[in-house]
């Protein structure tokens, strides 16, 4: 990726890192020449990949604290791995680290945590581009991901917030509505319909609908029979209109007239799914 810009961490003095990155067609944005420099830089640059020479000067034994040692960005005696770790793992900024495998320099085991690459020197200029390359494509690759994610995110939470306040209105309205699925099923029981026939257990046996919720002829004795129930009606694809009937239960124990329609529920391709009461 020409013209990506790289952070390169060296030791001081010369050095042909910058010229090769830059006959790659790299822009060298920064040059830091300590690890706590590396991680200010890292953090002010704002680089697409760090190049960071894990030389033995940048990598001091008395300093060695182990492999999840914590790095302080003010400090000036971490290494140069940790200060790897901290640049890919707190900035997200992908580490291509040079390294000759021996003990001052070792190639750590636990890379899964922490997204570092590793090249072997001395290096080959198309094998250094490479892993740049990688780098710098995973890196893209990650932020579209994360944007993805956080838009998804962001329309699981609106569409939280839509529901909840379709909620709300729902059992706002002074009608009563029922709904269940072709097996007579419960999909809805809006505190409506709580009001009226009172809540009772979903049970999908329509010969005891009527009882349980207490509905009646408008004669207030004959209990409702299931071939005129509006809400089995509409579960079997007809339709009802200001059907009057009598409900009495323990919420209304002296009893309410309510006016009953009824419509079948279908789906977005107009099939049958149930059906739907109102009162």
């Amino acid at each position: 990726m020409t013209n990506a810009r790289i952070l390169v961490v060296r030791r001081d003095g010369p050095s042909g890192l910058e010229q090769g990155l830059q006959g790659l067609g790299y822009d060298v944005c920064a040059v830091a020449t300590s690890p706590a420099q590396a991680i200010e830089m890292a953090a002010d640059a704002a680089p697409g990949a760090a190049l960071m020479d894990l030389d033995p000067e940048l990598v001091p034994k008395a300093n060695t604290k182990g492999a999840n040692a914590a790095v302080d960005g003010s400090s000036s005696d971490a290494n140069g791995l940790e200060a790897a770790r901290r640049i890919a793992g707190d900035l997200n900024v992908p580490v291509v680290c040079l390294t000759d495998g021996t003990l001052e320099t070792p190639v750590p085991r636990d890379t899964e945590v922490y997204p570092l690459t590793f090249v072997l020197k001395p290096y080959d200029a198309r094998q250094l581009r490479l892993s740049l390359d990688a780098a710098l494509a995973l890196r893209e690759w990650e932020g579209r991901h994360r944007e993805t994610r956080d838009r998804l995110e962001h329309q699981v939470e609106e569409m939280q917030n839509r529901i909840h306040m379709m909620d709300v209105i729902f059992n706002s309205m002074e009608e009563g509505v029922i709904a269940t699925d072709q097996e007579g099923n419960r999909l809805a029981f809006n505190d409506g319909a709580v009001r009226i026939g009172a809540l009772r257990e979903p049970n999908n046996n329509i010969d005891a609908w009527a009882a349980m919720h207490g509905v009646f002829l408008l004669d207030k004795k004959t209990l409702l029979p299931v071939e005129e129930n509006p809400l089995v009606l509409a579960m079997r694809g007809q339709k009802t209109d200001g059907l009057e009937l009598f409900v009495r239960t323990e919420v209304q124990p002296q009893g309410v007239y309510v006016s009953v329609t009824g419509r079948p529920l279908k789906d977005i391709f107009n099939r049958q799914r149930g059906g739907r009461r109102f009162s």
